[in-house]
């Protein structure tokens, strides 16, 4: 063969081939072959998603779960704190009288706050009305079914507690160590081995805190001693003695209440100083310390005072309802023989986030156990 008919033999061939290539590159795919691809594609494409809901489903609940332990650390804490220091005061005296009132029309309207007499730690039903907060929808009102519980103390805290050096009488002039953190129309408590009293501040010095009875304070008498009439009546005279202490006054009223976004929460109903068109008035301020707090449930463990030593605790735990607190009974003061000495409480949190296939948020109900440190303790001898 000659080199002319090899070139024209090689070029023929290969331009068919080229031509053949164009063919099969045109003829795409089959419609069978589209399909099992969109098909593959497809699951894929689910497997992908499924993990990917999985994932973000299994993160949302680990979030919410942490944010609702974290709720539960929080609100243990600070009701314990209350608890623990129900009837307490820096001298450990049990007579403790107040000169505050709500009203000085009408002197014998004691607030729930300052009523030290008719129980340190008071419990409501679901059903009772208690510490001035009415049941309701409203923003901060009470949701019924859920339990609250009044606690009346004083601070313990070194930042607050003064030492008393001197305390004259005709001045209504109380001498301090220090007077730093202190302010006007601040509800203090002071005492000493003897007794205690609960009085607003009139007037803050370089060095001295007054409690006189004049405008604009809301005490009903400048005399401090114990017992206070309840009608604030007669002049009970009290003279502390160098070394008590004056601390700040913090009573706390724990409920379930509606929070903001409508969504149930823990509140702590407290007492502050207000000044209303230029007068001074007490009040009380709810706030809201813990939020997505949906129910609570406390029980009383008590024991008899006059009880033989190893038989003065209970054996179980009682509700704010039970006869141990009629008024019979002298329901929850001193002069009650049943003496409460711990309280249990159940919170129960709901997620903020609904989690799960049902549609439901997350729920959880935790129980704290808080003992009471103003008890007295029996000795076995």
């Amino acid at each position: 063969m000659s080199i002319h008919s090899f070139k024209k033999t090689f070029v023929h061939k290969h331009s068919s081939c080229r031509i053949a290539s164009r063919r099969a590159a045109s003829s795409g795919l089959s419609l069978v072959e589209l399909m099992v691809a969109l098909l593959l594609g497809i699951f894929l494409i689910g497997g992908i998603l499924s993990v990917y809901t999985s994932t973000q489903q299994s993160f949302r609940s680990t979030e919410n779960l942490a944010r609702m332990q974290e709720s539960a650390r929080f609100a243990f804490e600070q009701m314990a704190r209350d608890l623990r220091e129900a009837g307490s005061n820096p001298c450990g005296t049990k007579a403790v009288a107040s000169v505050v009132r709500t009203n000085l029309v009408a002197p014998t309207v004691l607030p729930w706050w300052a009523d030290w007499d008719s129980g340190t730690l008071v419990g409501y039903e679901g059903t009772v009305v208690g510490g001035s907060v009415s049941f309701g929808t409203a923003l901060g009102q009470r949701v019924s079914g859920t339990d609250a519980v009044s606690i009346l103390r004083s601070r313990m805290d070194d930042s607050d507690l003064r030492t008393i050096q001197a305390h004259n009488t005709a001045t209504n002039a109380i001498t301090l160590d220090s007077v730093a953190r202190y302010t006007d129309k601040d509800v203090v408590l002071a005492c000493d081995s003897a007794s205690a009293a609960i009085f607003e501040v009139w007037a803050v010095g370089a060095n001295t805190i007054e409690h006189s009875a004049s405008a604009p304070t809301n005490n009903c008498k400048s005399t401090l001693g114990w017992p206070q009439p309840a009608n604030c009546t007669g002049t009970v005279s009290k003279q502390f003695t160098p070394g008590g202490f004056v601390t700040k006054y913090d009573p706390g009223f724990w409920y379930i209440g509606i929070g903001t976004n409508n969504r149930r929460a823990l509140y702590r109903l407290a007492q502050k100083p207000l000044t209303v068109a230029g007068v001074n008035i007490q009040t009380t301020e709810a706030r809201e310390m813990v939020t997505d707090v949906h129910d609570m449930q406390i029980q009383y463990l008590v024991r008899d005072k006059d009880a033989a030593v190893g038989s003065d605790l209970a054996t179980s735990w009682i509700n704010a309802d039970d006869t141990v607190f009629s008024a019979a009974n002298k329901a929850w003061t001193e002069e009650n023989l049943k003496e409460v000495v711990a309280v249990r409480i159940a919170l129960t949190f709901r997620s903020p986030d609904v989690v799960g296939t049902n549609g439901q948020a997350l729920e959880r109900r935790t129980i704290s156990v808080i003992n009471l440190r103003s008890r007295e303790t029996k000795m076995k001898l």
